[in-house]
C-alpha cells in the first residue's frame, strides 16, 4: 500500500472536463471519511459569476497550500493493460514491468507516461495493473484543463477513478461481476472489474451508442473477450455519469442489452458530479494511487510536498538520534549511580567483618582473610559442636546392614564423604545416595555393571554443601 501524496492536504477540488463544460467537486477528507460538494457545473464561461467564483476560490486554497487540483486522462485515449512476470519477488518484477509493457504498447514507451498503481503476488508470480498514456495526449489534456478551469495537480486514470467510485458507493462481494457504464455527453466509457480490481475499461463514441443494437453487440463483444472461459458468470450493470439520468435512454438501451449474461441494472446517484467526485477522492486517497503527471510533467505543488515530506523524515530521524543519545546518557548516569551504591554497601559490609582501614578496591581480598582467621580460631568449638564423623560412620554402617553393601573404603571428614564398595542390586546403591543428601553432602555416585563376582561395584564421593 503506497502512501499519500498529499499528506499535508486534506481538500481537494476534483474537475471534470468535457466538450467545453465543466463539473467542480470540493472534497474533503476527515479522518477515515471524505464528504464533497458541487461548487460547479456547467459550461467553462468568464462572465459566468457562479464559474469564476469557484475557480477562484479553488485557485486561491490551491496558492494557500490548503488544496490540490485533480482530473482524469479520459479511457479512449489512454491504455490499461494486465501484467504478469515470471518472478515471484515484487522487486525483481518492478525491474521487468516496464519491458513487459513495451510490448504491448502501440507507440514507444519512451514516448508515454506510465503507472502501475497495483502489484500483487498470485500463485508464486506477480500481476500489475499498468497505466500508460501517449505525452502528447497528456499535455493536452493538461492544457484542456487549464484552458476550461485550472491546471491539475494529480491527473488520474478515467478507468480507474469510475471503478473505484463505483465500488465505493455501491459496493460488491467478493468475485461478482460488474460493469459499470459511463454516460458522458460525446461518449460512454465501460468499466469492466470484481470487487477486487478493474479488469478492463473501453470507450464507445456517442454515434456509435445512439443506435441501441450496435451499442449492445459491441458490448456483449466486449464481455465476450475479457470474459473467456467464465461463460456461466452473471454480470451486473451500473449506470452512472450525465447521461444516467436520461431514464428514457437509459430503458432503451437496457431492452437491447438485456441477456442471460447481464443479470440486473441499476443506477449510481447523483451521476452529474459521479467523476469529479471519484477524482477529488481519489487524490485525497492512499487507495491504488495513480497520478500520470510523472518525469517532467510532475506538477511543482507535488515537487514541494515530496520535498516537505523526504524533510520531515529526516527531521523525525535526527530527533529519534537525539532521543536515542539522550537516553543513553541517562541509562550511563543511571548505572553509574548503581555502581556507587553497591561500592557503599561492599566497602560497609567488609568494614564489618575487617574493622577500620578497608582499602578502595581490596575489600573483598581483605574480608576474606579476616574470615580466614576468625574460621582457624574458631575450628575446635566448630569441631566439638558441628556433625560427629562417628555419627556419619553409624548411619553409613546401618544403611549398608540394610541394603546389602558392601564397603571396601570409607572416609569421614567434617567437609567430604567418599567410599567405594560394592552391592546387590543396582537400585540399592541409591540408599547411600540418599543419606548423604540427609546428611548434607552434595552427592556424586558411579556405578558399574556387575562383575564376575555378580555384584554392582560403586564409587561414592560428596562434598559438604
Amino acid at each position: 500500500m503506497a502512501e499519500s501524496r498529499h499528506f499535508a492536504v486534506n481538500t481537494a477540488y476534483g474537475i471534470d472536463v468535457s466538450s467545453g463544460s465543466v463539473t467542480v467537486v470540493r472534497a474533503v477528507r476527515k479522518r477515515k471519511s471524505t464528504s464533497c460538494e458541487m461548487v460547479y457545473d456547467g459550461p467553462s464561461d468568464t462572465a459566468n459569476p457562479s464559474f469564476t467564483e469557484a475557480r477562484t476560490r479553488a485557485v486561491a486554497e490551491f496558492a494557500q497550500g490548503k488544496a490540490t487540483i485533480a482530473a482524469c486522462v479520459p479511457v479512449s485515449s489512454s491504455t490499461v493493460r494486465w501484467l504478469k512476470t515470471p518472478f515471484a519477488s515484487v522487486s525483481k518484477s518492478r525491474q521487468v514491468l516496464p519491458s513487459l509493457l513495451d510490448i504491448q504498447l502501440p507507440f514507444p514507451l519512451e514516448k508515454c507516461a506510465h503507472v502501475f498503481p497495483m502489484i500483487v503476488p498470485e500463485d508464486g508470480r506477480v500481476r500489475a495493473l499498468a497505466v500508460a498514456v501517449q505525452r502528447e495526449s497528456l499535455e493536452s489534456r493538461i492544457e484542456e484543463c487549464r484552458s476550461l478551469f485550472a491546471a491539475p495537480v494529480v491527473l488520474d486514470h478515467e478507468g480507474l477513478a469510475i471503478w473505484s467510485q463505483s465500488h465505493a458507493e455501491k459496493p460488491l462481494d467478493p468475485g461478482t461481476l460488474r460493469v459499470t457504464a459511463c454516460v458522458r455527453p460525446d461518449r460512454i466509457v465501460l468499466v469492466l472489474g470484481r470487487a477486487e480490481a478493474l479488469m478492463s475499461a473501453h470507450s464507445c463514441l456517442l454515434p456509435e451508442a445512439n443506435a441501441p443494437e450496435a451499442f449492445a453487440a459491441r458490448v456483449h463483444r466486449i464481455l465476450h473477450a475479457d470474459l473467456q472461459g467464465e461463460s456461466g458468470s452473471a454480470v451486473e450493470w451500473v449506470w452512472t455519469g450525465p447521461g444516467a439520468d436520461d431514464k428514457a435512454a437509459i430503458a432503451l438501451f437496457e431492452e437491447h442489452l438485456k441477456s442471460e449474461r447481464i443479470a440486473s441494472f441499476d443506477t449510481h446517484e447523483n451521476n452529474v458530479s459521479f467523476l469529479a467526485r471519484a477524482v477529488a477522492g481519489r487524490s485525497l486517497s492512499t487507495a491504488v494511487p495513480c497520478d500520470l503527471r510523472t518525469g517532467e510533467h510532475v506538477h511543482e505543488q507535488t515537487i514541494q510536498w515530496r520535498r516537505r515530506r523526504s524533510l520531515r523524515f529526516a527531521g523525525a530521524y535526527a530527533a529519534a538520534g537525539i532521543l536515542i543519545c539522550l537516553l543513553n546518557l541517562a541509562w550511563v548516569r543511571v548505572l553509574e549511580n548503581h555502581e556507587s551504591r553497591l561500592q557503599e554497601s561492599l566497602t560497609e559490609a567488609a568494614r564489618d567483618i575487617y574493622g577500620p582501614g578497608v582499602q578502595y578496591g581490596q575489600e573483598v581480598r581483605m574480608a576474606r582473610e579476616a574470615v580466614a582467621d576468625k574460621v582457624a580460631l574458631r575450628a575446635p568449638f566448630t569441631r566439638a559442636f558441628g556433625e560427629s564423623p562417628s555419627r556419619t560412620l553409624a548411619a553409613c554402617m546401618e544403611v549398608a546392614a540394610a541394603a546389602g553393601l558392601e564397603f571396601e573404603t570409607l572416609t569421614v571428614r567434617s567437609d567430604a564423604l567418599a567410599l567405594k564398595g560394592t552391592a546387590d542390586d543396582w537400585d540399592h546403591c541409591e540408599q547411600i545416595k540418599t543419606l548423604a543428601v540427609k546428611l548434607g553432602y552434595e552427592p556424586k555416585l558411579d556405578r558399574e555393571d556387575a562383575g564376575a563376582d555378580e555384584r554392582v561395584h560403586f564409587n561414592f564421593r560428596g562434598g559438604r554443601i
